[in-house]
């Protein structure tokens, strides 16, 4: 790793688990946690993780990854490494959110599909009940032994009580690559499987990303330097190559200055959109993904989206 990150970040945990382009590492890990068949893992689909408010007063939410399965499971993943009041409120909130946006006005409630809830936490919340780091809930009778429903389930993983050894399950190495302190023990975790290691290659080119951001935003605000006195010099030589008068050059040069503000920032622009244009088709081709391109140039991702069309045949 170039540069280790240490608690893993919101936008880092997503960028290796809600990549379209990539479901691997997500698969494994949901294979380590969930006992479900592999089949359900095979058509996974990233719907929109934002909630809007449905009322001037309401919340807005955004899930960190938000799944459905191809037997139409709907599987959030939360993760707060940093210790925080509310986790377990929070969890509990979003997961009645999966439930409530699963139906429509005149749909049966036979149609509620399960919803499932990880929530990851590096700070421990059950230490009064046991060591175990892996806790299931779901609406249950415990005077009775009785199953009310099992369409809310929430998994509660707690990454300090993990024993320092491998206990063979598929749970620990990830939860070890999640919760990990330094390098090694990241590198470490990433020994045990190739999903995990191909998870610890999406945290190298996040980092790549980074740096890549940090170069573009500081070429942004250098050409958001260029002032007017630059448009001025600019011109008094464009003037003066066109064989005028120095007095008449001048004054041109002045007027042509104004429009640094005007009609010279749109033939800064369309020559900048070329620029623009030219760059994203290059980041293209190296492997980056439409959604990072358009942020790094600043395009839309309808002009990203459409350098990677096919031309139309007439």
């Amino acid at each position: 790793m170039d540069t280790f990150i240490r608690p893993m970040s919101d936008a880092l945990f997503k960028h290796i688990f809600a990549d379209p382009g990539n479901l691997e590492p997500l698969r494994g890990f949901l294979a380590a946690v969930l006992d479900l068949p592999p089949e359900d893992l095979e058509q996974i689909r990233l719907p929109d993780p934002h909630i809007k408010r449905d009322r001037p007063n309401g919340k807005e939410v955004i899930f960190d990854v938000l799944l459905t399965t191809t037997s139409d499971r709907d599987i959030d993943i939360e993760v707060q490494l940093r210790k925080g009041s509310s986790f377990l409120e929070r969890t509990t909130y979003y997961a009645s959110l999966m439930l409530t946006r699963q139906l429509d006005a005149g749909d049966d409630y036979d149609k509620l599909r399960q919803a499932i809830t990880i929530a990851i936490a590096d700070f421990v919340l059950t230490s009064e009940i046991d060591s175990d780091y892996h806790h299931r809930y779901q609406l249950f009778d415990h005077e009775h032994g009785h199953l009310l429903t099992d369409v809310l389930e929430v998994h509660l993983l707690e990454i300090p009580k993990l024993p320092h050894e491998s206990d063979g399950t598929l749970l620990w190495p990830w939860l070890r690559f999640i919760g990990a302190h330094d390098q090694d023990e990241m590198e470490q975790a990433m020994s045990f499987s190739t999903t995990i290691s191909e998870a610890g290659a999406k945290v190298r080119s996040y980092l790549k990303l980074r740096r890549d951001r940090r170069y573009w935003r500081a070429v942004a605000k250098r050409l958001r330097k260029l002032d007017e006195k630059d448009a001025l010099k600019t011109a008094q030589r464009d003037a003066r190559a066109e064989g005028l008068a120095e007095g008449r050059a001048e004054g041109l040069a002045e007027g042509l200055a104004e429009g640094l503000a005007e009609g010279r920032a749109e033939g800064l622009a369309d020559g900048g959109r070329t620029k623009q244009l030219e760059l994203a088709h290059a980041m293209l081709t190296k492997g980056y993904t439409p959604e990072t391109v358009a942020e790094l140039t600043q395009l839309t991702i309808e002009e990203v989206a459409a350098l990677v069309r096919p031309p139309r045949i007439p």
